[in-house]
């Protein structure tokens, strides 16, 4: 016969293991313990392949009356939109060591259309000094689309946008896109 000392005994460790049972239930939930129970296979082996290459592309820029280059190694991925953000960065780094402009711009975002022949390019500021001509705008602008024709970008047109409006400019009309191949011969 069960005593009431065992019975207690026997109650405390039903609790206990409910409590313990419960924690495990809960990690498991959360994702925090992960079981994976295989009988006798082999896992999956993967193979990764990279969906980048390096390539070499010259960086465009118009200074002292003359255009100027500058070899980098990037990586180029198949996803051009992250490609073309890479390369847009990389070209403002290089405007700013080169103190052409007199501030930093990053580029936001880069988005492209389900066809791929516009891409939007959004940058967190004013991408021009403010006291700059239409000609040096339009130089900073030809730089660029310059070093995405030389990547091998075959994205045909290009809107420039701040925090993802049309930038306002007052030389130049960013209201519709721009052609790659610029409007320099």
């Amino acid at each position: 016969m069960l005593t009431i000392k065992k019975f207690v005994h026997s109650k405390k460790a039903l609790w206990i293991a409910s409590f313990f049972v419960g924690i495990l239930f809960f990690c498991f939930y959360q994702e925090w313990i992960i079981v994976h129970i295989s009988f006798g296979t082999k896992p999956p082996q993967t193979t990764f392949e990279s969906s980048a290459q390096k390539k070499t592309i010259s960086l465009s820029f118009w200074k002292g009356n003359k255009w100027q280059k500058e070899d980098i190694e990037i990586l180029v991925s198949h996803d051009t939109a992250q490609t073309l953000s890479y390369i847009t960065n990389r070209w403002f780094s290089l405007l700013d060591e080169e103190e052409i402009l007199n501030k930093k711009i990053t580029v936001q975002n880069v988005s492209l259309d389900q066809s791929g022949n516009h891409a939007y390019l959004s940058f967190d500021r004013y991408p021009f000094n403010r006291e700059s001509s239409a000609f040096e705008k339009c130089m900073v602008i030809e730089g660029l689309l310059k070093t995405i024709k030389e990547a091998g970008i075959k994205t045909v047109y290009y809107y420039f946008l701040v925090h993802h409006k049309p930038i306002q400019d007052y030389h130049l009309d960013f209201a519709h896109p721009w052609p790659l191949y610029g409007f320099l011969s």
